[in-house]
């Protein structure tokens, strides 16, 4: 019944639409947008790329966190003999 939650790769399918979702909706509502354009993150076609990549390299690092978590879970209870 629940085996998304045994493997990493389909609870974070499972999970990662409602986030995105969500989020996006917080965004919507509570963000102030009428700043939008007086930020520098945003300004020039350079900022718009940095800031897309730094995204991109911030959820490559919470992809390989999350996959690595069940090895090494395991990996510290095998090495205090749990297993």
């Amino acid at each position: 019944m629940y085996s998304g939650l045994k493997n990493p790769l389909t609870l974070m399918s499972y999970v990662t639409p409602v986030m995105a979702i969500s989020t996006g909706l917080l965004s919507l509502v509570l963000d102030p947008w009428h700043e939008f354009n007086k930020t520098s993150y945003f300004n020039n076609s350079w900022h718009v790329a940095r800031s897309c990549l730094l995204m991109f390299f911030g959820g490559t690092l919470a992809f390989f966190m999350v996959q690595a978590f069940p090895f090494l879970f395991f990996l510290n209870l095998s090495f205090f003999g749990v297993f």
